[in-house]
């Protein structure tokens, strides 16, 4: 059964014309039905994926208000969910398993601009974006109160524990608390746990004040240590509890613009001077550091032995995690969307995916996936595209 909570009046009646334009394309009606792709239409030919030893997972179709102008514009994941966002402020959230639907929520203009979405717990959504964070409940799509930061958040948050840490904008990095207690800022009388999201735990500031930010999403290290970058391009390494540093003002020569990673053993940034650097992330001390062509404007990734990074201009770079070291460049690449076995899943600048090996670089083979919106980022052996469209789907190997 699909839970469905509509949040105004207006989702409710996009929702029922939604439904109704689709039944009447599904009769015949519509004029130009002809050209419309079903939503069971294979986003994936059947014999490329058969070709590249792959199958398709499973393929939904995210409802859309298409007669208004209702498009898919973002796809995340959060746990154990695939989330999609429409233009219209419509969150749709799928299994990730299996892709049935879990809840529709209308965020209506509580949240203008969010960040990727964090699970807060096995009940709740949190969706934030600069000004403050809703809880959604994973139940029913029921979107609670807003809780209103009191500073500009530059970044999406990172859950660990009680606590969200955010980037913000003038010099500033928040340690907020995340917990169902208390009673601050806003806590709706139907709610019978209220929440105390968005009241200050510790704040970080950068020595360079208002002339810095931190829009980069940190790391957290060695369970409870969160590694931080300010687009400036100094680190610190703080306790979460209470912020207290292990290390401080390790410094890149240039700004950093993308998330931090870690395989806990050091700390990658990319530097907008085209260099990737390494850190030890327990006591900072600088690994290596290796120039690359393009644009680093994304976080690396850990893919067995190697440290992928996809330079904007350029291509994917694998490296050595230990001296970074150039194992090979796959020219065109623009992103990780999987990995399995010894291969690995990448897009290019047309959106075709490419099954690169793992070992030398060598593309293996370039599928042409027409209708790409956007692939999700990762390392794990399914891929997952939505469509321009609204189809989503999961593919992945086939292991029969």
């Amino acid at each position: 059964m699909i839970a469905v909570q509509f949040g105004s009046p207006v989702a409710a009646r996009r929702l029922i014309l939604s439904v109704a334009g689709g039944l009447l394309l599904a009769a015949g009606w519509g004029g130009c039905s002809s050209q419309r792709l079903g939503p069971d239409t294979p986003v994936v030919a059947l014999t490329d994926l058969q070709n590249a030893g792959l199958k398709t997972r499973w393929i939904q179709q995210v409802p859309l208000a298409v007669n208004h102008g209702e498009k898919p514009k973002n796809l995340w994941q959060a746990g154990d969910a695939l989330l999609v966002l429409t233009n219209q402020n419509q969150l749709h959230s799928f299994s990730t398993a299996n892709g049935t639907t879990n809840y529709t929520c209308d965020l209506d203009k509580k949240v203008m601009r969010p960040f990727a979405p964090v699970d807060l717990d096995k009940s709740m959504l949190a969706v934030a974006d600069e000004t403050g964070v809703i809880l959604v409940d994973k139940s029913s799509g029921v979107a609670r109160n807003k809780a209103l930061f009191d500073f500009s958040a530059a970044t999406r948050p990172i859950l660990n524990g009680k606590y969200f840490y955010i980037g913000g904008i003038h010099g500033f990095f928040y340690c907020v608390y995340a917990e169902y207690q208390g009673n601050y800022k806003e806590s709706p009388s139907s709610d019978p746990k209220p929440f105390v999201i968005g009241h200050r735990n510790w704040i970080l500031r950068s020595p360079t004040d208002a002339n810095d930010s931190f829009p980069s999403a940190p790391v957290v290290v060695a369970g409870n240590h969160i590694v931080i970058a300010s687009q400036k391009g100094l680190l610190w390494n703080v306790a979460g509890d209470d912020g207290d540093n292990v290390w401080m003002y390790r410094k890149v020569n240039g700004e950093v613009a993308a998330d931090l990673m870690s395989d806990q053993v050091r700390v990658y940034v990319s530097c907008l001077n085209n260099y990737l650097y390494a850190f030890e992330a327990m006591t900072g001390t600088p690994s290596w550091s290796t120039r690359l062509e393009g644009k680093l404007d994304q976080a690396a990734v850990a893919v067995g032995k190697s440290i992928l990074l996809p330079t904007t201009g350029k291509g994917l770079y694998a490296l050595s995690p230990n001296d970074g070291q150039i194992k090979w460049l796959v020219p065109g690449a623009t992103r990780v969307v999987g990995a399995a076995e010894n291969k690995i899943f990448a897009t290019n600048t047309t959106k075709d995916l490419l099954i690169i090996n793992a070992q030398s670089g060598a593309v293996e083979q370039t599928i042409a996936v027409p209708n790409v919106k956007q692939y999700l980022p990762g390392t794990g052996k399914t891929v997952v595209i939505l469509t321009t469209d609204g189809r989503l789907t999961a593919i992945e190997p086939d292991a029969s």
